[in-house]
């Protein structure tokens, strides 16, 4: 699993990209969507955020055209990986 510390995002907020920087790491937004597609069956995400210690998943959502990177609900964000430091 790859945990996601940092976000590229345009000036609209938009996520183009997820990293870790300390782990040396970064998918574009493209890469990232495909690497949790290629899960096939598996529901469980290669990508989460750590929140208070609580593990939260990316997803690509939804499963159709436009496709976008977005951490499922946790209470607390939208999205957390807009609140994340830029890549």
């Amino acid at each position: 699993m790859f945990k996601v510390t940092h976000s590229k995002k345009d000036n609209d907020g938009t996520i183009l990209g997820i990293g870790n920087n300390s782990d040396a790491w970064y998918f574009s937004k493209s890469d990232a969507i495909k690497k949790i597609q290629d899960k096939g069956g598996n529901s469980k995400s290669p990508f989460y955020v750590d929140v208070n210690g609580s593990r939260v998943e990316v997803h690509a959502l939804p499963k159709d055209k436009p496709i976008y990177l977005k951490t499922v609900k946790d209470g607390k964000e939208t999205n957390n990986l807009s609140s994340l430091p830029d890549c």
